[in-house]
């Protein structure tokens, strides 16, 4: 897809590191995802011990996933360490990112890393119908999730506008 093009490209742009277990090829993404499996699979453990999953519109508040990440918080760090093993600078690809935001903000942080983001998107019209193909969602549910997705990453934004507003000021 076109987001694991840009991801592909912003690594290699910024000398980052992509995961050393990227996931393989599918037939909807034959260039590959560019995302940990590891990462992708323990996302969807901690979405699922939220009661939810990546398919869920629901948007978790920033105080219930710093409580997830005082259960997870060594398996997570674990995880980071072995997508990512003596690597200072990274590119963490899930969608899932979108909704446990602030989880992984609190494992970055407490493993010396700085965070940037770069939100690479697609525009709904062209997500419903591949949710709509791949997954099987009636067309309002795919448009529901998908606006669940974008008004996670306006919340992630809006993080991110003050801070850059406060240092620019």
């Amino acid at each position: 897809s076109g987001t694991s093009y840009v991801t592909k490209k912003v690594s290699s742009f910024y000398g980052a590191h992509l995961p050393n277990d990227l996931m393989k090829d599918k037939l909807d993404n034959i260039g590959g995802h560019y995302e940990s499996n590891a990462i992708s699979s323990l996302n969807e453990s901690i979405l699922q011990s939220l009661n939810s999953s990546w398919y869920d519109t629901k948007i978790h508040s920033k105080e219930s996933q710093l409580k997830a990440y005082k259960n997870y918080k060594t398996i997570l760090s674990e995880t980071l360490e072995n997508s990512f093993p003596n690597k200072n600078k990274i590119v963490i690809k899930d969608p899932r990112l979108t909704k446990l935001y602030y989880l992984w903000e609190a494992c970055l942080i407490d493993n010396g890393y700085s965070i940037d983001i770069i939100s690479i998107t697609r525009a709904p019209s062209q997500i419903i119908p591949s949710l709509i193909k791949r997954d099987g969602f009636s067309k309002i549910y795919a448009e529901l999730l998908t606006f669940s997705y974008h008004l996670s990453l306006l919340d992630i934004s809006n993080v991110f506008h003050k801070k850059l507003m406060h240092e620019i000021c």
